[in-house]
């Protein structure tokens, strides 16, 4: 099996802090409720500047694994019941993308059933506009080996399904996932290789056919079969 190898990049000052302080959170060294250091201390004892600690922090607040409270101070929130989906996201960079499972695996079961509708009304609501869009993502996954553009398509490609489903809100909803599907389509490919971007192929486009076809039974059963193509590459089993 060929690998593919993907362009090494320097993150800056900002990702760094945020990813120790992340990695203090999920580790438990840091317990729910904790209260953090001010900004200056902060500042001082990991040897940054306060720009950089108030950006980390509110990009942390974002995600909701701190609360700022005013003329109070900062803490670790529940992350695990207020949290967003970059949670996930960043669960799994601390894991170094060996997976929280349980956490993944039911984000993956959540994709699985959202898809099965989302795909169906595609085949039922489709227009040939829409078909365009669809087609072109998968052309372009055909003439890359690049990691990053075939998981950056292979996204673009079902957000386009979404939006060809008629339904407003499906396109919206996958755009939220979008940290964590990209993530997982990159460890699918650096796990697969260019096997497993053959065989993501030819499932995307038997998705593609059934629904330009407007078959909609058949595009469910193709968009489950890659769904747990993908599962099973990464590790997970799920249910129907």
């Amino acid at each position: 099996m060929e690998l593919f190898f993907e362009e090494l990049q320097t993150p800056s000052l900002r990702e760094l802090f945020v990813k120790q302080m992340e990695g203090m959170i999920l580790s438990g060294k840091m317990a729910i409720g904790t209260k953090l250091p001010t900004e200056r201390e902060l500042s001082e004892k990991m040897k940054v500047s306060r720009a950089i600690v108030n950006g980390g922090i509110a990009d942390m607040e974002a995600k909701g694994f701190l609360e700022v409270i005013p003329r109070t101070g900062t803490y670790v929130s529940n992350y695990k019941n207020k949290g967003k989906v970059e949670v996930l996201n960043s669960i799994m960079q601390y894991n170094g993308d060996d997976f929280d499972i349980e956490m993944l695996q039911s984000f993956m079961q959540f994709r699985k059933d959202m898809e099965n509708t989302n795909t169906m009304k595609a085949a039922l609501n489709r227009s040939e506009e829409d078909l365009e869009v669809i087609e072109s993502h998968l052309i372009k996954m055909e003439n890359t080996d690049d990691i990053a553009e075939l998981a950056e398509l292979a996204f673009k490609f079902h957000h386009s399904v979404s939006i060809a489903s008629g339904n407003i809100i499906y396109p919206l909803m996958y755009n939220s996932f979008y940290p964590i599907v990209y993530a997982l389509n990159k460890k699918y490919f650096i796990l697969t290789g260019k096997d497993g971007k053959q065989q993501c192929l030819a499932i995307m486009r038997k998705i593609f056919e059934s629904i330009r076809n407007k078959n909609a039974l058949e595009a469910r059963e193709a968009i489950m079969d890659e769904i747990d193509t993908s599962g099973k590459a990464l590790g997970f089993r799920l249910t129907e």
